[in-house]
């Protein structure tokens, strides 16, 4: 029997958010994988659309991130048949193939992909740590990703482990919900710093006019008649000049 919302349980509500979450999160991998060959056909100028990132973005809510991973992870695996057709077809998604990108070879490639299918995220992170340490740190570049660099500099460590530390636990985790989901978190942090930065902005600009109002009643209190016009001129100048002037500066 099909009950209401209403009428179901928090389990029942819960197992429901589970099931449809998990289909879109694999309808999303499959709609991904098709876009190298929507590319490669141009099917997105036939069907009125300017770009890829056009078609990705309106059809499938996918960032331009996303897709020019998918593109070069699709050049990156065109002689390893196994893991393009787990990209193309959806069923590996992309946060561990692009872990794996930098590691794999023509000659390891089954064994890697029927590893990566079973294995979380993290557990990706340390297979190809491995890997790599097994390779001696080489630096060969790959074709996609350049393999890490084991002498990076000391400056570059300190200055990764200051941002990581400077996150608290509960953000950490938010984040790493959202990297298992495939969602572009660099999006989403840059899209809170612009706007925090607009409202430090809209914040000095209040503060500003309201600093001039104060100068605009005592002049007034000084003057009359046609002077108080004179005087109300010249402060909407100089406020317009003052706010042109802060926007210039944190251009």
């Amino acid at each position: 029997m099909n009950k209401t919302q209403a009428t179901m349980t928090d389990p029942e509500l819960y197992a429901l958010c589970k099931k449809w979450g998990a289909e879109a999160l694999e309808a999303r991998r499959k709609f991904i994988g098709l876009l190298p060959k929507v590319n490669s056909r141009r099917l997105y100028e036939r069907r009125g659309y300017s770009s890829i990132y056009h078609f990705a973005a309106v059809l499938g809510g996918v960032s331009e991130q996303l897709v020019n991973d998918v593109l070069r992870l699709e050049k990156r695996f065109e002689e390893m048949p196994r893991l393009h057709a787990a990209l193309v077809k959806g069923e590996i998604g992309l946060s561990k193939l692009s872990r794996i990108a930098s590691v794999v070879e023509v000659r390891n490639e089954g064994e890697i992909s029927e590893k990566i299918r079973t294995l979380s995220r993290r557990a990706v992170d340390v297979l190809v740590k491995e890997m790599k340490v097994a390779s001696e740190g080489s630096t060969e570049c790959d074709g996609l990703f350049e393999r890490e660099n084991e002498a990076k500099t000391l400056a570059g460590q300190n200055h990764d482990f200051e941002v990581l530390n400077a996150l608290s636990p509960e953000v950490k985790m938010k984040l790493n919900e959202l990297i298992e989901k495939e969602i572009d978190i660099n999006a989403i942090i840059l899209g809170a710093l612009a706007l925090r930065e607009s409202e430090i902005m809209q914040q000095k600009m209040e503060i500003v006019e309201a600093q001039n109002a104060k100068c605009l009643v005592k002049n007034v209190g000084d003057v009359g008649g046609d002077d108080v016009v004179d005087v109300r001129s010249k402060f909407i100048m100089r406020n317009h000049l003052r706010i042109m002037l802060n926007t210039i500066r944190t251009v």
